[in-house]
């Protein structure tokens, strides 16, 4: 198995796909004057690592009077354009967000959206009308795991290094109509650079001696050095108990990160540069410590201040 760890890349393509319905097709991008990439999609500023594909799967039908029936999807933190740089509600969407790796949905993305308050298309959910900028109504796709307290970005503007992708769309026509189940897809393309690393993973087989390869492999963190959060990957080639903790330069434990029964794959672990009382740790050289099975890897991991 080899483990590729790509930091730069780029944007393949978008794509929206209709499902059945017979009606005329939904969405298209908007461009002004190719500042956008295709589908009418701008890159946010989130480290090009930590993009991923994503997919868009609409739970309502959208048309040109806006979101038909009760949005049922998945909620959103609404901005307003012209006013204070904070959420002005967290509110239910026409759709769900989901991150995809190997081609399975693991999670759902948090959503922001802005809104015009002097336009007829305030209607406190994001559905883009058939007018040139489509109602000024733009959507920012989070890198962050969806978060159904809404607690997340109180009080906070819409931080574009935490955003994956940017997305300005429109209805195709006042006739159009996105049906339940329509999928925009983002596809993100990593091409290969002097940056990337690639890493031989031993998996579950067996030498000719009979001797069973390693069980765990723990990579480097990245970012590393770091400030204020960084994260730990690994992987394991059987379903097995892994503690994963984080150790001063005296060896002295500071943080439990992950003890708990782990299925086979690859898998990702963040540390908040934070102790065991959640008090932030100062600058300085510590390891994260990974058992397995009876195995132990370690890494370095620099915290600069």
């Amino acid at each position: 198995m080899v483990e590729a760890y790509l930091p730069e890349g780029g944007l393949k393509d978008v794509n929206y796909k209709n499902v059945t319905g017979g009606h005329p097709s939904g969405f298209e991008g908007i461009d002004f004057g190719g500042k956008y990439f295709d589908g009418g999609v701008i890159l946010g500023m989130a480290q090009p690592e930590e993009f991923y594909f994503a997919e868009v799967e609409f739970t309502n039908d959208i048309d040109s009077s806006g979101v038909v029936g009760t949005a049922n999807g998945q909620k959103a933190f609404r901005y307003e354009m012209g006013n204070a740089g904070v959420p002005t509600g967290f509110l239910s969407c026409p759709f769900n967000v989901w991150k995809v790796q190997k081609g399975l949905r693991v999670e759902k993305l948090n959503v922001c959206f802005q809104e015009n308050p002097y336009l007829s298309t305030y209607d406190d959910q994001w559905a883009p009308d058939y007018s040139t900028f489509g109602g000024f109504e733009i959507l920012y796709i989070m890198k962050s795991d969806y978060d159904a307290s809404g607690q997340l970005y109180l009080g906070q503007d819409v931080d574009m290094k935490n955003v994956l992708y940017e997305v300005h769309l429109k209805l195709v026509s006042e006739n159009s109509v996105v049906d339940t189940g329509d999928k925009l897809r983002f596809d993100w393309d990593a091409a290969a650079t002097s940056r990337d690393e690639f890493t031989f993973v031993p998996t579950n087989v067996e030498n000719e001696f009979g001797n069973e390869l390693p069980q765990s492999f723990l990579y480097q963190n990245y970012p590393n050095p770091f400030n204020p959060t960084t994260t730990i990957k690994f992987s394991v080639a059987k379903q097995s108990l892994v503690i994963l903790k984080i150790y001063n330069i005296m060896g002295q434990e500071i943080v439990e990160l992950l003890n708990k029964n782990i299925c086979s794959g690859s898998h990702s672990v963040k540390w908040d540069g934070k102790n065991e009382a959640g008090q932030l740790v100062s600058s300085g050289l510590y390891f994260a410590k990974l058992v397995s099975k009876g195995q132990t890897r370690l890494i370095k991991l620099l915290l600069i201040r």
